[in-house]
């Protein structure tokens, strides 16, 4: 197996994915580049299209990803768009769309890594697995820092506090168990058997 490209602008993503392939034994390298993101409601076609971007300016085999906060008292939303979210109104923006909901602040972080080989085929490899709670309050903490402003207000299962807030022993617990159900897990278990 050959080496092949994470591409993204995003250097803490692709520090993320590059460590967690290299603990499966598989090499990858960083191409530092923005990607223009299709504005789509399907994550795997928003990655799709990413991976033919990235196999056009690198030229070899590459891996992009893609994801989006499901969050369900918003209907979905915002989705596929959360990096749009994100840059406009931010996480507190975000909170202040949430800010009447008392119930259900249940969200989905889902995911999308697309991969295309040397001949330019592209498989799509998904995970919804991320079942979380949004928090009433971003954390203030600078006690991570993660690829995502997200991680500053989303609550992993059975805790109560944001992610940067939960003590350190049970962020590396819940890091391992999305690591393993991740779309970069299925990527690199499928690329491992190819």
């Amino acid at each position: 197996m050959s080496e092949f490209a994470v591409v993204t602008a995003n250097r803490r993503k692709a520090a993320a994915a590059i460590d967690a392939l290299c603990r499966r034994g598989i090499a990858a390298r960083h191409v530092h580049a923005p990607l223009t993101e299709i504005q789509d409601d399907d994550l795997g076609e928003i990655a799709r299209s990413k991976a033919e971007q990235a196999k056009k300016l690198v030229g070899g085999p590459v891996l992009v990803e893609d994801g989006g906060l499901y969050i369900r008292a918003l209907n979905g939303f915002p989705g596929a768009y959360t990096a749009y979210v994100l840059r406009t109104i931010g996480v507190e923006g975000l909170l202040s769309l949430l800010e009447r909901e008392e119930r259900d602040r249940g969200a989905v972080l889902a995911s999308r890594v697309a991969y295309a080989d040397a001949e330019g085929r592209i498989s799509v490899f998904a995970d919804e697995s991320n079942v979380l709670q949004v928090a009433r309050a971003a954390s203030r903490s600078d006690a991570i820092e993660g690829w995502s402003s997200l991680w500053r207000i989303l609550v992993p299962p059975g805790e109560t506090a944001p992610y940067p807030e939960i003590p350190e022993p049970r962020r590396r617990a819940f890091d391992s168990y999305r690591e393993r159900c991740s779309a970069l897990s299925s990527f690199a278990e499928w690329y491992r058997g190819s």
